[in-house]
């Protein structure tokens, strides 16, 4: 878990920079809380197995690739943000929904 909660922080970070705003925070929130949620619930449940086909099998794998994912996406966004604004907008939007959607499941089946 401890392993999870650095890579949370790590894409914490990565909203931290000047010129982040707040949509970008919520990216990384819901990233982090995904990749928390990931965590607990393969601890948790013996009987889960990660569902990404490009995460590795251990926490520090998986934390690497969601921090470079997340670093992507934001990058994308900070990209389309002073191009196409609205573009910017609806992928900030679909992460955040999808993130926390994900986040949510993992717990869902943390307890099952």
């Amino acid at each position: 878990m401890r392993r999870g909660l650095i890579g949370a922080a790590l894409v914490l970070g990565l909203a931290g920079p000047a010129g982040a705003d707040g949509l970008e925070f919520g990216l990384a929130l819901a990233s982090g809380a995904d990749l928390v949620a990931t965590e607990y619930a393969l601890r948790a449940n013996p009987d889960l197995r990660e569902g990404n086909p490009l995460a590795p099998p251990t926490a520090a794998g998986r934390a690497a690739v969601k921090v470079a994912g997340t670093a992507g996406v934001i990058l994308l966004y900070r990209y389309l943000r002073d191009r196409h604004a609205w573009a910017a907008k609806v992928l900030a939007v679909v992460g955040i929904v999808a993130w926390s959607a994900a986040a949510a499941w993992n717990m869902r089946e943390a307890h099952r």
